[in-house]
């Protein structure tokens, strides 16, 4: 049974989702680098791994708590798969948001879909 919120065109419904990843990490996030431990550190978590640890962003507690996940998700992108494309980055958030039930989430991607 195929999940109600997967359409056969993800990658526009992934496009809003990294839209909105990225305005609230560059919005909200200070500026700064990883260093080289960081980024050898997050290079180092497989794919599987970062989804067994993943979180839904309406399970996530406070404000502050939301803006560090975004920021670790995009540090981990960075570090983990820097030759990925756009694409690549938004059908694997998706895939996390689906494969983890994150209905709220899918929810508000749907309806800022509708409303735009």
């Amino acid at each position: 049974m195929r999940h109600p919120f997967v359409k056969r065109n993800k990658v526009r419904h992934a496009a809003s989702v990294l839209s909105t990843i990225t305005m609230f990490y560059l919005c909200a996030s200070p500026l700064y680098a990883l260093t080289e431990t960081q980024k050898s550190e997050l290079a180092a978590i497989s794919d599987e791994k970062f989804n067994s640890g993943f979180q839904c962003p309406e399970s996530i507690g406070s404000h502050g708590d939301k803006v560090r996940a975004v920021e670790y998700f995009m540090d981990w992108v960075g570090a983990r798969h820097p030759d990925w494309t756009l694409d690549h980055v938004l059908n694997f958030r998706y895939l996390l948001l689906v494969r983890h039930d994150c209905m709220v989430t899918l929810q508000n991607i749907q309806n800022d879909k509708e409303n735009h």
